[in-house]
Formats: C-alpha cells, sequence, structure tokens
C-alpha cells in the first residue's frame, strides 16, 4: 500500500512539473550560462614569453593616464525617427553614451600613450605593461591605426606583452581593448587580441562644487561574456575591465579556476578606489594569486594597486616614472616568481578546494583535462 502511495504521488508530481514546463518554458539563458560567460584561452601567446633561464622578478608597469571629461561623452543610437514612429520602440533602450574624444584630445593622449609604453618597456625594462580603461588612444569612437602598429613593434621589439587599455568604439558600441605580444603571424598582428568590458558604469561621477558629475556609460554587451586569458613568463594572467570587478558572474568564473589564474588584470576607470581596493584583496584571497588594478591618472595618488593573496596591506610600488606634462604616471611591481608560485602552492593547500566570494561557495572548476593548464 505504501509503495502505491508513493509511485501516485511521484505520477502527480510528474504531471504538475509538465503542466508548469507548459506554461511557463525554461529561460533558455540557463543551458547556455556556461557558454557566454566564462573565461577564454588566448593560445596564440608564443613560447617565447616563458620565464627567462636565471630570471627572478617579472616586473609589471602600470601606465596610469588621464580620464576622459564629462564633455567628451556623446551618445549613439541605432533608431532613427521613421523607425520610432513606426514600430513604437523605447528609444531609451536603443541609446548608447560613451566617450568619443575629437582630434585634440586623441593626439595629447596618443602622445602620454606613447611616451608611458616607451618608458615602460624601454628604461624601466618590463615584461608586462598594463594601461587604465578609456586609455587606449581613439578619434571619433574608432581607434588609431599608429597605435596598433606601435603597440605591435614594441611588443616584438621587447618580447613583451602590452595590456594596452581600452576604448569606447562607436563600430560595436562595445567597450574594447587590446592585448598585443610578439607573433610572426602578421594576421595575428593586425589588430592585437580583443576583450570586452561586461558591465556599464551608469552611476560613475564625483561630487564637484555640490554638483555630481556623471559619465553615464551605456555600452553594449557581447554576446559572448568572457573574460580574456593568457600566459607570460610563467604566469597565467586574465583581464577584465573596470567594474567587471564587481559583477559575481565574471570574478567568479575566474576565481573557480583557482591555480589555473594566477593574477587578474583589472584596467579600470573609476572614482570608487576604496571599493575597488576592497573587492580586489577579496578576490586576491579567494583565487588565491594576485589582483592588479590599473586606475586612471590623479596628481599626488597611487592610483594604480597590486594585491597579493590576502595580506592586509598592497604591495609596495618598485618605482614611480611621471609623464611629462601631466599626462600621467608609471608605476612599477616586481614579483619573485619563485616565491609567489610557493606562497600559493601553500595557500591552495590551506584552503583546499573550497572557496567563495560575498559568501558565496563558488564551484572550483575540475583539473584534468583543463586547457588553462596545459604548458
Amino acid at each position: 500500500m505504501t509503495r502505491d502511495v508513493g509511485a501516485l504521488i511521484r505520477k502527480r508530481t510528474e504531471r504538475r512539473l509538465r503542466e508548469l514546463a507548459a506554461r511557463f518554458p525554461a529561460n533558455p539563458f540557463s543551458f547556455h550560462a556556461d557558454k557566454i560567460s566564462g573565461v577564454k584561452y588566448c593560445p596564440e601567446i608564443p613560447s617565447i614569453l616563458n620565464m627567462p633561464s636565471g630570471q627572478r622578478n617579472i616586473r609589471f608597469a602600470f601606465i596610469s593616464l588621464c580620464r576622459p571629461s564629462p564633455d567628451d561623452y556623446v551618445s549613439y543610437t541605432i533608431l532613427n525617427k521613421k523607425d520610432r514612429k513606426k514600430h513604437g520602440l523605447d528609444t531609451d533602450a536603443c541609446v548608447r553614451i560613451m566617450v568619443r574624444y575629437d582630434s585634440a584630445k586623441a593626439r595629447t593622449l596618443l602622445s602620454s600613450y606613447k611616451w608611458g609604453v616607451t618608458e615602460a618597456l624601454g628604461h624601466l625594462k618590463a615584461n608586462i605593461v598594463c594601461v587604465n580603461e578609456l586609455g587606449f588612444p581613439s578619434c571619433r569612437g574608432e581607434p588609431y591605426r599608429r597605435v596598433i602598429d606601435f603597440s605591435r613593434r614594441k611588443a616584438e621589439e621587447h618580447k613583451a606583452v602590452i595590456v594596452a587599455g581600452s576604448f569606447h568604439d562607436a563600430r560595436t558600441r562595445y567597450n574594447t581593448g587590446y592585448i598585443f605580444f610578439p607573433e610572426d603571424d602578421m594576421e595575428v598582428l593586425a589588430a592585437g587580441t580583443p576583450f570586452h568590458k561586461q558591465v556599464s558604469a551608469t552611476e560613475v561621477g564625483k561630487k564637484d562644487g555640490g554638483l555630481l558629475i556623471r559619465t553615464g556609460e551605456y555600452i553594449s554587451i557581447p554576446p559572448e561574456r568572457a573574460s580574456l586569458n593568457f600566459k607570460a613568463y610563467g604566469l597565467s594572467i586574465s583581464v577584465i575591465v573596470c567594474l567587471d570587478l564587481m559583477d559575481y558572474s565574471a570574478v567568479a568564473n575566474v576565481v573557480k579556476l583557482q591555480d589555473a589564474v594566477d593574477i587578474l588584470f583589472i584596467p579600470s576607470c573609476s572614482e570608487s578606489t576604496d571599493a575597488m581596493n576592497r573587492m580586489a584583496k577579496l578576490v586576491s584571497r579567494a583565487m588565491p594569486g594576485g589582483v592588479a588594478i590599473v586606475n586612471y591618472f590623479r596628481k599626488r595618488q597611487v592610483t594604480s594597486t597590486l594585491h597579493l593573496f590576502d595580506r592586509e596591506d598592497e604591495e609596495p610600488c618598485t618605482r614611480v616614472r611621471n609623464i611629462p606634462n601631466n599626462g600621467g604616471r608609471i608605476f612599477v611591481y616586481d614579483i619573485h616568481y619563485a616565491e609567489f608560485k610557493k606562497e600559493k602552492r601553500e595557500k591552495q593547500n590551506s584552503l583546499g578546494y573550497h572557496t567563495s566570494l560575498f559568501g558565496l561557495p563558488v564551484r572550483i572548476a575540475l583539473q584534468r583535462n583543463n586547457p588553462f593548464n596545459q604548458p
């Protein structure tokens, strides 16, 4: 009799579930979450960027350039008046607010960018360079071709990696950045390796004389929400942009890989320095590893920071170099490779394979057949 009652309950439950499924179809997003949100490995980075024999330290150079002014923001829309009236579409939903430099400001940013990259790779001998968000020179919503050629040549000349910040691309409405590295394949080098921001900074601003100045960035989001990952100088590095750090899904996708990611680079252009640093410290503990925030230039402030593991304080800056004409500042950080790897192993052994963000557990990816762990 008990079995009959149990079978009856199961049948009723299955029937009810079928009825609910017919009335409320499953959200297709739930089936494709792993495909559209994750970490994308960049296999094009050549083996020439392996850790050189005898080299102990890996040098990072973080270039903080000037941020856009409120006057540099313009609005774009894909609708014309005829479409609005004919289809009754929501015009606000189709508007994008983005930075668009005029030729004069673009040339100023270009000069600071070229000086900073040349100094970082030449005199400061950096292995990896990272520029802040919206620090990639562009004019009227399109990247300077000369910047792409310049960055490619410098990466090849110094056998280095350049995470070249980002810019607002008027062609795609994305916040797009590029990574440049030495490579013999000219087709790969033609435009660098792109990455994209996944969250709009709709409330960015500060109070000036009692008034709140808003940049109101509204960007389009790529259909594939994936953070870029590459290996260089023995380190596995992922890149996300600014407020992506505050997005649980974006950060969790990096954290869950654990030993597959050593350093997280975050080109940024944010006033929320304290909040960003607090989150960076949390993420560096959860990985465990390093989190580098490369923010825009501000006088008399250290705007680019490096957090390693769960240390109380930020890592000390090795050197600081000012870019001429108040164009920005270069912050240099050195990591002892062997000590970093040793501490990472110790942290992993103490944490095991269970970690959390915001008090929520993060599922750790299985390490077998993991492309991020392959040499």
